[in-house]
Formats: C-alpha cells, structure tokens, sequence
C-alpha cells in the first residue's frame, strides 16, 4: 500500500475513533477520583506552575506515584481551567493517538498492515475502553499506554541497530509510562516477548541461531539470545521498575490505599486474581452489562478458582506448544496475563474487584492472537474467506460502535454513574452504599439537598427520613446535646462537612466545654482530604483547649492536637503531642489505636501533615 493510501486509512481510523467516543465532550466530572485528582487538588486546581509540577516529583497524586499524569492535569487547568469539558478532550485526543500508535507499532514490528490496522480498530471502539476515556481521573491509562507503545517503538528501533542512545530512549520512554501509572511494571516481560515473535531474537540452536521473523518485519541487528540472555540484557529497566515498584508501594501503603489483609485475605485476593482472568476475557468478547464498579462477592469461590487456574494453565501449554507454528498465539496470550498481573488484585488496592480500566492494555495481546488466528484462516481458503472476513469485522466494529455509545451514557455525571452501579450491582451491600453515597454527593453538590438526604441515608443504612426525624426532635427539644451530636455526626458521614461542623458549632454554644464537639471539629479542620474543610489554626485552636479542660490526659484528644499542630506547620509540637497519644493509647491497652497513632506519628516525623478521607 503506498503511503498516501495509508496515510488516509489513518484518518479514517482517527476519524472513526473520535466519532464514536465524541459525546464524552459534554460530560460533566465524575465525583469518584476527579475531586482527588484535579477541581479539589489544592495544587493541581491553582493550575500547571514550576512548583506544582515539582511538588508531583516528590509527593503522590491520588495515592501514586505519577508525576507524569499529574503535569498532565496541572496543564489541562492552565488551558481550560476547571471546565471538564477540555479534560475530556484531552483524554480523547490521547486515546486518538493511542489507536493510530497501535497500527503503526504493530506494522513497524510485523510487517502486516492491514491486521494491525484491525487490532487497532477493534483496540479503538471497544466498550471497555469507555472508563479509562471517559474518566477524567484515568488519564493514567491513556497516558501510559502512549509511553507503553512508544517503549515498543523504541525497542524496534534499537533492535534494527543497537546504541546507546537508542537504548537510552527505551529507558526513558518507560520512566515516563511508569510515572503516568505505575501498571506497566511487567512490560521489559514484554519486551521479552517481541523478542522471540516479531523480531525472532531467540536463539534456536547452540550457534544461537536468529529463529525466522515474519514476512514483511524489520531486520534487526542485535544478537540473539536464549530467553533468559534476553531478560537479563533487560537489567537497567528492571532496576528502574524495582525503585518504582518500591516507591509506589510505600506511598500507598501509608497512604492508606491498602486494604484491610484482614478482610481481604491472601486466599480471597488469589481465588479472585485466577477467576478474574476469565472474568476479564468474558466481558472483552462479550461487554454486556459493564458497570463502573465491580464488588467483591460476598463468599469466595475457591472451587472455581481451583478450575479456572488449571484452565489457564492448560492454554498457557497448548499456547506453547503452538508456539513453532503459530508464534502470535503464545505472544497474545502471554502479553495478556503478563500485563494484567498487576491490576489482578494479588495485591489489592481500592475496594473493587475488576475493573473495565484494566484491560486498557492487556485486551491488546488478545485482539493480537484472534486477528493473526484470523487472517491465518482467511490465508488458507481465501476466495470466500476474505469477503466473509470483510463483512465480518464491518458488523464487529459496528456493534461495538454502538454498544460504546451506549455504554458513555453511564458515564455522563455522577448521578448516571451511580445509578448505573444500583443497576448493575444487584444486591451486593457494598456497591450499594458507594452508589448512594456518589448519587448523594452528586445531588449536594447541585443544592438538591432533600434528594441527596435519602441516598445518603441509604447510604448508612439509615431509615429514609431519618435526618428529618433528628431535626423534628430538635424542634421540639433545641438543648437535647446527644441528638444534636446524632445529627451532625449523620451529616459529617454523609460528607456533609460543614452542615456537620454547624451542628457540631450549636452544641458547643450550648455547652462550650463539650470534649467531643471540641475534637471531633478539631479532626475535621485539621485532617480533611479536601483543603476547603480544613484550618489549621482553628483547629489548633480547639485541640489545645480541649486538652487543657479534658479532667485527664486523653489518647484521642493529642492524637488530634497532633493532627493539629501537623496543619498549623507546627511538627516538633505534633511529633510531642502524637507520642504522647500513642503512649497514652499504650497505657490504655487500647493496640489498634496506638497503632494507628503510630502510624500518623510517623507524618508527623517526616515533616508531613495527616489528611484522610471521611
């Protein structure tokens, strides 16, 4: 094909891509993560300068360590500001270049055109990839994939002539694809892989002998290898995944992004990981009823854990032992549950179970196995395979053109987001009580206040009706103190911050010495994820005094005058006042909370102030 034509099959591809994808620009922000990531980021929000984009160097965004994906929101805020419809546009436009990058790596490794073009088009308009678009909060996907396949791209270069600096390109390309998410740990395994089909660097024989490359491929020059010499030329970016992977797993682990091992123990994490490899496969060749939140079941499925891993294994040899003959087999299917292992859930992050996000990468190594099976089979009886194959592909991509569109709708605001979690979800307690919570704070947030109340009620398991309840009983009895702390402690639960403070404030004009009402304003003003809820100096304020009429030394009164002091950028007064709390909390033989005193004594030490979530 000349390049002209080929050119204008780009256009199309991008053409077709930004069609299908082109309502997202009206969507508003979703409340799950955007808040975290961009409109409530104290930093990001003020919009890109040299020191917020120093701040991400050195400090996590959103639990992660991604300096890349933060600049990337630091300059969305310096051209469209808090407008949600140019970050849409710029996660579109990324996933754009991604699908053109994904026929032009894929022909420049193979040499087959117009299947690349197909693994593209499929890539493109495939309904799983409407989360990582649509979602303001995974420009994480979208980024990394684009320094995912600029890696490869490098790589191919570097194997038609090795240098240094071609090298260093590599290295480069996958610092920037780690710090835009840190998924793409496993992909110098990757690389493994390209090594052996399509570049054909595995040495066959005891001269290390260059096995075939595919008709049409690049020559190469570098030297062939057995796979372990191909994995161990590998070592500078596998040094570079292991501080990354260590960095990442430190921010998170005291950030709090892990769960509890408890509740989820290694058994359930390992029976959902081997099940969640065919869950993922089901809903890539069959995306019905997609969900923006998949929970964890209640009971674990160890017996079909046990099946699915044998399963997986049977395939992984049979995949194998095709490798000779059909080398794209073993390349898709490895690719696939090599990518995936990091968001399987081994190790858990977040409280879901799947999610569609994930197969943004490893769903590639699949559409690369069936469309070589595919052209492989058309190859054999051409004359009515090719306009069989032809109008079948046409048919696939409509469908999920459309089902794509649809699936969009979901993600439109944070009312339709959750709704579509009620929809899906069943019965499941859990995604349940997300659900109401996103509608609730949704519907808050546009001063629907009546409607947000009953989801929010749902939410806590609450009676609908219940805040209405508290507040009749205040009309009748406005100095009753224990249902007026019922009530602001309900409001503060349901996010309603400052409603809760208020509540909190009327006690404490009631009864100005109340302790509770005292710290739990003290906590708030000083912890609080979001900067607009929090005042360090009028919670040092109340936690001193607090601490000063308390008739004795109290554990959870210093734990928050540290949090306190923390805030007001007073941290030898807070690393004081936290060893005091965990001392105090030790005498008590109350262990989970020295630990957890412990653990925020340890901010405190470093120089950081504690802010969590509520």
């Amino acid at each position: 094909m000349t390049g002209r034509r080929r050119y204008v099959v780009y256009a199309v591809l991008a053409a077709l891509t930004f069609a299908v994808f082109a309502g997202v620009l009206g969507h508003d922000w979703i409340q799950v993560d955007d808040s975290v990531y961009v409109y409530d980021n104290p930093v990001v929000s003020r919009g890109l300068t040299a020191g917020g984009a120093l701040h991400f160097l050195f400090h996590n965004h959103g639990l992660n360590w991604v300096p890349v994906t933060a600049f990337s929101h630091l300059l969305d805020v310096r051209l469209y500001g808090l407008d949600p419809r140019g970050h849409h546009a710029t996660n579109l436009l990324l996933h754009v270049v991604n699908t053109l990058l994904v026929a032009i790596v894929l022909r420049r490794l193979t040499g087959a055109w117009w299947r690349s073009v197909v693994v593209a088009a499929v890539f493109a308009v495939h309904p799983l990839r409407v989360e990582s678009v649509a979602w303001i909060a995974e420009r994480k996907d979208v980024l990394s994939l684009l320094f995912f396949l600029l890696t490869l791209l490098a790589y191919a270069r570097w194997a038609e002539r090795p240098r240094p600096r071609r090298y260093l390109l590599v290295f480069t390309a996958l610092l920037l694809g780690l710090w835009s998410k840190p998924m793409l740990i496993t992909l110098p395994f990757v690389l493994v892989l390209v090594d052996v089909w399509p570049l054909g660097r595995l040495a066959t024989g005891r001269k290390a002998a260059r096995s075939a490359p595919p008709a049409g491929a690049r020559p190469v020059t570098a030297p062939a290898r057995p796979w372990w010499g191909l994995l161990a030329e590998k070592w500078a970016l596998l040094i570079l995944i292991a501080v990354v992977t260590a960095v990442t797993y430190n921010i998170q682990s005291h950030a709090g992004a892990l769960p509890d091992a408890e509740v989820f123990t290694f058994g359930r994490r390992l029976a959902n990981a081997l099940i969640g490899y065919w869950r993922y496969i089901a809903m890539i060749f069959w995306p019905y009823r997609l969900s923006p939140f998949y929970p964890h079941e209640v009971d674990v499925n160890f017996v079909g854990a046990i099946v699915a891993a044998a399963v997986l294994l049977a395939v992984t040899l049979v995949t194998l032992g095709q490798a000779r003959r059909r080398p794209y087999l073993a390349f898709g299917w490895l690719w696939y549950l090599g990518t995936l292992l990091p968001a399987i859930g081994l190790i858990q992050t977040g409280m879901h179970a799947y999610a569609d996000r994930f197969t943004y990468i490893p769903g590639l190594g699949l559409a690369i196995a069936v469309v070589w099976g595919g052209a492989e089979a058309v190859a054999a009886r051409p004359r009515p395979g090719r306009p069989l194959a032809l109008a079948l592909t046409g048919l696939i991509l409509a469908t999920l053109s459309v089902m794509t569109v649809h699936q969009l709708g979901y993600w439109r605001n944070s009312v339709t987001h959750g709704e579509r979690v009620l929809e899906v979800s069943g019965d499941n307690p859990l995604a349940r009580r997300l659900a109401h919570q996103w509608i609730g704070r949704a519907l808050y947030s546009q001063g629907r206040r009546q409607e947000a109340a009953v989801h929010f009620e749902k939410e806590l398991g609450l009676a609908v009706g219940y805040e209405d309840s508290l507040r009749g009983l205040l009309t009748l009895s406005p100095d009753d103190l224990e249902t007026r702390r019922e009530l602001a402690a309900t409001l503060t639960r349901e996010s309603r911050v400052e409603d809760g403070v208020e509540e909190y404030r009327g006690i404490l004009s009631r009864s100005p010495d109340d302790l509770d009402a005292l710290n739990n304003i003290a906590w708030i003003r000083a912890t609080h994820e979001f900067a607009r809820h929090r005042d360090g100096a009028e919670a040092l304020r109340l936690a001193l005094y607090a601490c000063e009429i308390s008739p004795e030394p109290l554990a959870v009164l210093y734990s928050t005058l540290a949090a306190a002091s923390a805030e007001a950028g007073k941290f030898p007064e807070a690393v004081e006042a936290g060893r005091r709390a965990v001392a105090l909390a030790g005498a008590a033989r109350q262990a989970a909370e020295a630990e957890r005193y412990a653990q925020q004594l340890r901010e405190y030490e470093a120089g950081r102030p504690f802010h969590h979530g509520y």
